[in-house]
């Protein structure tokens, strides 16, 4: 179960969601975690790529250039960020933390459910956004 909502991009009339974006960012190592957001400017709305950077990897040019080749490839030239920024910090909503009470509960009712003590369960917190959960018997 994976978990974040941050709304429908809109840039150039290509509606898409930031998921499509972070899906493609997870993949560089370098990269602790990511918010992406549009920008209304007059009546034009793009795209803004915040990237937090794993501690001891730099922000650079090169970095900004192959996360944009990365998103051009995989979904098209459309999606592409139109400014993509350092950030130190991404923030995190209460939803996580609702989410996590949820997922601990229904863990809970599986071992209830099944009356196993071998039904084990972690929730992992992917760096600030994400939660995932792991049943094993």
């Amino acid at each position: 179960m994976l978990g974040r909502r941050d709304g429908t991009l809109n840039p150039n009339g290509i509606r898409f969601g930031s998921a499509e974006i972070y899906n493609i960012v997870e993949t560089f190592p370098e990269v602790q975690d990511s918010l992406c957001v549009a920008q209304l400017i007059e009546l034009e709305e793009r795209v803004v790529l915040f990237l937090k950077m794993v501690e001891g990897h730099s922000f650079s040019q090169d970095l900004v250039s192959r996360v944009k080749a990365a998103i051009r490839t995989q979904l098209s030239v459309r999606h592409v960020p139109g400014v993509v920024l350092e950030t130190t910090s991404i923030p995190v909503s209460v939803h996580v933390e609702v989410m996590l009470v949820i997922m601990i509960f229904l863990c809970l009712l599986v071992r209830l459910i099944h009356r196993n003590k071998d039904i084990d369960f972690t929730v992992k917190c992917i760096p600030d956004r994400r939660l995932k959960l792991c049943i094993t018997q």
